[in-house]
């Protein structure tokens, strides 16, 4: 399974004998075959009520997850859904609709044993119980607790950008707009290990996006996956717009 956790999704299609294959690194970014981590399988005539099914295996063929998503936007899970440890056993099973959790999630440990059961009404949490490996009831907590960021929540990330990035003047001079995709990965230390661009309408944003990750980088803390520290990372648009010789984001 990946030791990073991330929140985006990419296409990347292959044709091959009535199923499509496309390969993805680490975190989870299209990339060609040969720097590929894992590959995933989509398979065409597996309709479930207008989603398709889509299987992660990584170099060995081990199966990291499989579940449906939206025959029309592949980054949309529509569906029952899967993940799974090392040993082949489930992490979780849930149900997604429009991407968001619909219905019962089951969590289990490594040996099989059920860690937690939650029940969500389109990704808002109605209830939930956590079990000790032995099945015990215990404290509930979230499975996945966010980076903190300026000892807030990641949502405060954004109110940062728009305080302090600047529109570059050579950008407003000759007109360039659009919008910078980025990433950070922020490690199980709280510090950021890497991050970059993944697309972006001229370097001169590029510049001014990875001038304020920069700046960002010593205000960034762990997140926890089950309780434990995990690597997290986050995809963000930095939107450039020029409206009536006014900047918008």
């Amino acid at each position: 399974m990946s030791s990073v956790l991330i929140f985006c999704i990419s296409i990347f299609l292959i044709n091959a004998f009535g199923q499509q294959v496309r390969y993805v690194d680490g975190f989870k970014r299209t990339v060609d075959e040969e720097k590929a981590t894992y590959h995933q399988v989509i398979y065409t005539d597996s309709l479930l009520s207008n989603s398709v099914l889509i299987k992660m295996f990584d170099k060995s063929g081990l199966l990291i997850d499989a579940g449906y998503y939206d025959k029309s936007d592949l980054s949309i899970k529509n569906g029952p859904f899967s993940q799974y440890y090392e040993n082949g056993k489930i992490d979780y099973i849930c149900t997604y609709t429009d991407n968001k959790r619909h219905g019962e999630f089951t969590g289990y440990y490594p040996s099989g044993q059920i860690r937690r059961r939650e029940i969500y009404h389109y990704d808002s949490l109605i209830s939930g119980r956590c079990y000790g490996i032995s099945g015990n009831d215990t404290t509930y907590y979230p499975r996945i607790k966010q980076a903190t960021f300026n000892n807030g929540k990641v949502k405060d990330f954004n109110s940062f950008l728009k305080k302090k990035i600047i529109y570059p003047v050579e950008a407003i001079q000759r007109n360039i707009q659009g919008t910078v995709y980025a990433y950070i990965v922020v490690s199980k230390d709280g510090k950021v290990t890497e991050s970059g661009i993944h697309k972006s309408p001229h370097p001169l944003l590029t510049a001014e996006v990875e001038r304020i990750i920069r700046k960002s980088r010593k205000y960034w803390g762990a997140g926890l996956l089950e309780g434990e520290p995990v690597n997290l990372m986050y995809n963000f648009p930095v939107k450039f717009t020029l409206q009536n010789g006014k900047i918008s984001w």
